[in-house]
């Protein structure tokens, strides 16, 4: 028989002739101990969970060996209790006096970082230009991504991620930038792969002159304009003026018959890739003497005029 509570009983005894015999047996039941168990907090990989902190068993009877599992029957140790990795783990609290033990499970948490992705935007670009746009090539939801300058310094640019590609904008400033990305259920965090280096070019200085074959000229001559371009790459582009309205074709050259007064320039947009800009030449005021190649007279006209 079982019985499940202490004191003193009888017992019993007959043989196979009959007689009977008796003893007496005095039973103690242990009380077991008591297993208060704590799930410790999540952790951010890499680190690990120690399940042998005395916090996750505050609160159990003193003086309990404790012992880790990786079953509920606890019949296959855990090698490795201070170190736990994500999972649900058994620890076993036994009385050492008595042998009396008890079983509770135990939850560890290791949350991952955020995932690391490419960062992109490095490179140059022209100090007159708009500036460069950094993003990364990909992004998690739930995830806020923040922009940092050099090593330090957090820029007020941040971006929740969507599951793709994301941007910060365009930035101008030179130097490099990372991105931080922190989770913000688990609040892990982790830095993006790469480093991301903005340079500026210095804008190449752009300039064209204008000369006439010749100036005071008879009314009705041809004059040819020759523009000198300084820094205009392989494949400048010319825009003649006269007296302000567009005129000629796109080569270094124009020729045509100016009248008194005409104002001829030029306006040279460079091939170059990082340049000051269009350059409005020097212009050329026609001194053109004589009349006209077409004369207009009104009135009588006497013979043999």
């Amino acid at each position: 028989i079982s019985v499940t509570s202490g004191g003193l009983y009888s017992v019993t005894v007959t043989d196979g002739n009959g007689c009977p015999d008796w003893t007496s047996l005095e039973v103690i039941v242990n009380p077991a101990p008591v297993l208060v168990v704590t799930n410790p907090a999540p952790v951010c990989s890499p680190a690990r969970v120690d399940l042998t902190a005395p916090a996750v068993t505050a609160g159990s009877t003193p003086g309990m060996v404790l012992s880790y599992w990786t079953n509920a029957a606890a019949t296959i140790p855990y090698s490795t209790p201070g170190m736990a990795t994500s999972g649900i783990y058994y620890i076993k609290g036994t009385n050492p006096a008595t042998g009396c033990y008890v079983i509770a499970p135990v939850t560890a948490v290791v949350n991952p970082l955020p995932t690391v992705f490419n960062s992109t935007g490095s490179g140059s670009y022209c100090a007159s230009g708009p500036g460069l746009e950094i993003g990364l090539v990909g992004s998690q939801v739930g995830v806020m991504y923040s922009l940092w300058y050099g090593c330090c310094t957090q820029l007020p640019i941040s971006v929740m991620g969507t599951g793709g590609p994301i941007s910060f904008g365009m930035v101008t400033q030179p130097g490099s930038y990372t991105v931080h990305a922190e989770n913000l259920t688990t609040h892990c965090q982790n830095w993006m792969y790469n480093c991301i280096t903005v340079t500026v070019e210095p804008a190449t200085p752009v300039s064209v002159t204008v000369t006439a074959s010749a100036n005071v000229v008879p009314a009705g001559t041809i004059v040819t304009y020759t523009a000198a371009p300084v820094n205009g790459g392989s494949s400048p582009a010319y825009q003649w003026q006269v007296n302000g309205a567009n005129a000629g074709t796109n080569i270094p050259t124009f020729a045509y018959v100016p009248v008194d007064g005409d104002e001829v320039r030029c306006i040279l947009t460079s091939s170059l890739p990082c340049t000051t800009g269009p350059a409005t030449s020097n212009e050329i005021v026609m001194n053109v003497s004589g009349p006209g190649t077409t004369s207009y007279v009104s009135g009588i006209i006497p013979p043999g005029c």
